[in-house]
């Protein structure tokens, strides 16, 4: 993936020749119409987006754009399900703040009394510290090798490159921390992983998603291709570990699932994101209270001069760009075996754009995605139009 500039460089200049050709079909817009749709079918094209679904909306309109390419599998509809990849973690972080409501802990509860294990590399390691990426963990090859041998997460503690700089010193992305507040749920709750993200989110809010992808058919799920390097025949659904089926607790090896395997429709997304919308006249607002909301809005920890505009709050990526919009905007990006994925809410408005896909351009401006980045200006430009137009 291009992640250093000078890849990303490299990557750019590469993507025009290397990447695949195909033909996106005619875009299928419900909802609102758009007054932009030939930008959005140019966009996507640009981005060389293997079929998905983009959600445009306001607190009164919304208009649902589906995207398919002449390729088996690749034809997006209403019911399609998506890999959410790190789309993943906001999600966590609604199901951590409905137990800190419930009063099972708090964001300060030390992780070590919270997990069947404690680990002498968690000491002064707090709640708030795996949320917000601010653990002074990052991820390793050792990780990911526990991962797909089965060994607990005290195996992964073990290694001495996990563990690179004291709780709360600095802002460092890592998908494992996530990973321990999948043990942690189950810990205080009792039940499994996909259990608690069903009864404490996607149940309330009557979400088409799961935790546990083994109980979804292929048809029902977009496959996923990298784009760049491009093998044919190379898609991937589901992996195999996601084929398992995931319904028993078993907190000292259910650090996994949480890092990025839920799956969901766009419309289920929607509903997610809705949770921190600030009209409270909308029903899910009422699943986390203002404090709650508030909570997961508030900034731990920044990217910096790689990425002046982004910091990172609870489960959210905050965006500060007068060139996206006058307003802060809060969501999560998603990338996984070459899906780019993007679902953002801006302040105070409550406008939402939301893309995901079956493969993309991973190009990045900074850490944001440049698909991300364009489909929010054209998605905000877009929807300055709808007042005229109801």
């Amino acid at each position: 993936m291009p992640v250093t500039p000078v890849r990303n460089m490299i990557y750019q200049t590469l993507l025009p020749v290397l990447a695949p050709s195909y033909r996106l079909l005619p875009l299928s817009v419900q909802g609102h119409t758009l007054f932009y749709q030939k930008d959005f079918q140019s966009l996507l094209q640009r981005h060389h987006a293997m079929g998905g679904a983009v959600i445009l909306s306001t607190p009164s309109q919304i208009s649902l754009i589906l995207s398919s390419i002449e390729l088996s599998g690749h034809q997006a509809h209403p019911d399609t399900y998506f890999r959410l990849a790190s789309l993943t973690k906001t999600a966590c972080s609604i199901c951590v703040l409905r137990c800190i409501e419930n009063g099972l802990f708090s964001l300060q509860t030390p992780v070590n009394e919270l997990l069947p294990q404690s680990h002498d590399r968690l000491k002064d390691m707090k709640v708030y510290h795996l949320l917000s990426h601010t653990s002074g963990m990052q991820d390793t090859d050792h990780s990911q090798l526990c991962l797909r041998q089965h060994r607990p997460y005290t195996d992964v503690l073990d290694h001495e490159e996990t563990c690179i700089a004291p709780p709360g010193a600095a802002f460092h992305y890592c998908n494992f921390s996530f990973g321990l507040l999948g043990s942690v749920l189950e810990s205080v709750t009792g039940a499994s992983i996909s259990e608690v993200f069903r009864s404490f989110l996607f149940s309330p809010l009557d979400m088409s998603a799961t935790l546990n992808p083994a109980e979804l058919n292929d048809e029902q799920i977009m496959p996923m291709t990298r784009i760049l390097p491009y093998r044919k025949n190379s898609d991937i659904r589901r992996t195999a570990a996601e084929s398992v089926p995931l319904e028993t607790c078993d907190p000292l090896f259910h650090y996994g699932p949480v890092q990025g395997s839920m799956f969901a429709t766009v419309n289920a997304l929607h509903r997610m994101l809705s949770v921190l919308t600030s009209i409270k006249s909308q029903a899910s607002s009422s699943l986390l209270s203002p404090a709650s909301i508030q909570a997961m809005k508030t900034t731990y920890g920044r990217y910096g001069a790689v990425s002046p505009t982004l910091s990172y709050c609870l489960g959210l990526l905050r965006i500060d760009d007068p060139s996206i919009s006058s307003h802060p905007v809060f969501g999560h990006q998603g990338f996984a075996y070459g899906a780019v994925h993007g679902a953002f809410m801006e302040d105070s408005t409550d406008r939402c754009v939301i893309f995901l896909n079956g493969g993309c351009s991973e190009a990045r401006k900074g850490r944001l995605a440049s698909v991300n980045y364009d489909l929010l200006k054209l998605g905000f430009k877009e929807m300055s139009t709808w007042s005229s137009t109801k």
